[in-house]
């Protein structure tokens, strides 16, 4: 029981030349803590003193200042950018980067561009003229300790052009040195196809896997530009997300199909045949793995049908086993046994085994029956033939005088369908008449449900080679991902040079490869993320910066859920917040 406080005093003390501020005060307490009261007799006290730290004259400043609430409130994007350059760091790009792009422009090093380029496709994927402007609101400014003035359209082409050279690309062309059918047109890409390799392999060290399959295939991405004298590489071609009316650039890809990560990629002319682009590819491709996947036994390479061509399948025997899909039509030998002799089962699959040659080669051959996909596209065909009629018959009532013949507008919307070879029609003088095809239909028929895989593996199990063919899906969730605005966003392509759109592409993979080893930590961590959503969460983590007066302000990350908690120890970025005081400090 304590008297109260005497009146307090103010003191200073100097230390180093710097002089700091102490609150002290004096107070009495019983000597026997039995006893009690303040009046006369109620027993001895005595005076004792503590003292406060108060800190430096500006300390005290601007607690007054802070009571009184900020001037204003900034904030600048923390938890993505954070989290790829503590991923790009620990998984090596930042250093491989660093070694095959050297130099400097600009007053920046060279290989601070393309990495600048990969965390922006990941994090808002804006244009190079709109680079400057994020990246301001972002931490990289002060944690890359960058000079955002640097970072303009021309300045970024300039710096591309240091590393692949279009005006080199230019020359060679002039002076006849690449032939004109080239499915690279020319281009020199040793340095990115270099960086793809070392990452990849530097990946594989990091994240050992037991490697069974590799899954290849092609995809095109879509351009907005017109001047094809610009770009060799932009085409029309058969478009993936049918804007066949546009130019387009191909895009080739290999992936480990246990992480998800890319190992392979090239782009190509957006006119070149799948089948022929792979057959031009398919050395390169073997160089890759073989330097890859030293020491690796029994891989197989997973193929869609689109790449199916015999001179290939030449090149691929004895290097490197394959498991592909087949038209079932153009085996109607497999396609005739009845389900009910089908030999084999698989979650809930009847299942055809056969020994057969195909394209020159000898082949399991496995064909595929599924009750509810048979369902599922027979449902499909009767009402795809359905509304055909309904469209045909509005398109003849819509005549105010009843046409004698079919008209062009009535062949017009027969021609456009993919079941017109269902169905026959006339017109005769009741109007107009349909009637179904029989025998292409029961032929038709005969596919429903089923899928025809082969491989050269002879001595490999039903059951594997399904799985294995089912991971061609692993490449197409890969090619969604970078398409999906919301994440990567590399279409449409906005880049009119060959060389800008082969450094662009570049960029857009080493992105999406970023991503993916982030999802690995999560899941490491036993957090199952999207990328869409672990991009989401990060991206909501912010650094604020609170505004006092001028030469004061307080700094502090947003409030965390609690699962963005969990992502700040998993990425680190404790430490990318320390190095942050430390340089306002």
């Amino acid at each position: 029981a304590n008297n109260p406080i005497m009146p307090g005093t103010l003191s200073s003390k100097t230390v180093n030349g710097k002089t700091y501020y102490y609150y002290r005060e004096s107070y009495r307490v019983k000597i026997n803590p039995q006893d009690k009261g303040k009046t006369k007799g109620s027993g001895k006290s005595q005076v004792k003193s503590r003292s406060i730290y108060l800190g430096s004259a500006e300390t005290i400043l601007s607690w007054k200042f802070e009571t009184q609430g900020p001037l204003s409130v900034r904030h600048r994007g923390f938890g993505l950018v954070a989290g790829a350059y503590q991923s790009a760091q620990e998984f090596g790009l930042i250093d491989i980067l660093r070694r095959h792009i050297q130099g400097r422009r600009y007053g920046t090093e060279r290989w601070m561009y393309f990495f600048v380029t990969i965390l922006n496709r990941l994090d808002r994927a804006s244009s190079k003229n709109k680079m400057r402007s994020w990246i301001k609101k972002t931490i990289l400014p002060t944690l890359l300790d960058i000079d955002v003035n640097t970072l303009t359209s021309q300045k970024y082409w300039n710096v591309t052009d240091d590393v692949i050279s279009e005006a080199e690309l230019k020359e060679r062309r002039k002076a006849n040195q690449v032939d004109t059918d080239d499915l690279f047109c020319g281009l020199n890409d040793e340095v990115f196809q270099a960086i793809e390799q070392e990452f990849f392999d530097k990946i594989r060290t990091l994240i050992p896997v037991f490697v069974e399959s590799l899954v290849y295939d092609t995809t095109n991405f879509f351009t907005f530009f017109e001047a094809i004298e610009r770009s060799e590489l932009a085409q029309v071609g058969h478009n993936k997300d049918s804007r066949h009316h546009l130019r387009q650039v191909g895009l080739t890809m290999a992936l480990d199909k246990r992480t998800g990560i890319p190992f392979y990629h090239q782009v190509y002319r957006g006119n070149s045949q799948d089948a022929k682009t792979f057959y031009r590819i398919v050395s390169d491709l073997l160089g890759r793995i073989n330097q890859s996947f030293q020491g690796v036994d029994e891989l197989v390479l997973v193929l869609d049908k689109g790449n199916n061509k015999r001179e290939t399948f030449d090149f691929l025997k004895d290097k490197i086993e394959w498991i592909g899909s087949l038209v079932p039509t153009q085996h109607d030998d497999l396609l005739s046994v009845p389900i009910d002799q089908y030999e084999g089962f698989y979650k809930g699959m009847r299942t055809l085994r056969r020994t057969k040659q195909v394209m020159g080669h000898e082949c399991v051959l496995i064909m595929t029956h599924n009750l509810k996909l048979e369902r599922k596209q027979r449902n499909l065909l009767t009402r795809g033939i359905k509304k055909l009629k309904e469209k045909l018959a509005h398109r003849y009532n819509s005549y105010k005088k009843k046409p004698s013949k079919i008209t062009a507008g009535l062949t017009s919307i027969l021609e456009s369908s993919r079941y017109k070879k269902f169905i026959k029609v006339f017109v005769d003088k009741e109007g107009l008449k349909f009637e179904d095809d029989q025998q292409y239909h029961r032929a038709y028929e005969k596919r429903f449900g089923k899928n025809l895989l082969f491989t050269s593996k002879q001595n490999a199990e039903t059951a594997w080679i399904i799985e294995q063919y089912k991971e061609k899906d692993s490449i197409e969730k890969v090619f969604r991902d970078m398409k999906d605005p919301e994440l990567i966003r590399i279409r449409p392509l906005r880049h009119w040079t060959d060389t800008k759109i082969r450094a662009y592409v570049f960029c857009c993979v080493m992105s999406f490869i970023l991503i993916r080893l982030m999802q690995y930590k999560t899941k490491q961590a036993r957090i199952e993320m999207s990328a869409n959503l672990l991009k989401e969460e990060l991206s909501d983590i912010y650094e604020i910066l609170m505004i006092y007066q001028a030469g004061h302000a307080k700094r502090k990350i947003s409030t965390l859920s609690s699962v963005q908690k969990k992502l700040y120890d998993i990425f680190k970025l404790r430490e990318i917040e320390e190095r942050i005081v430390l340089h306002y400090s």
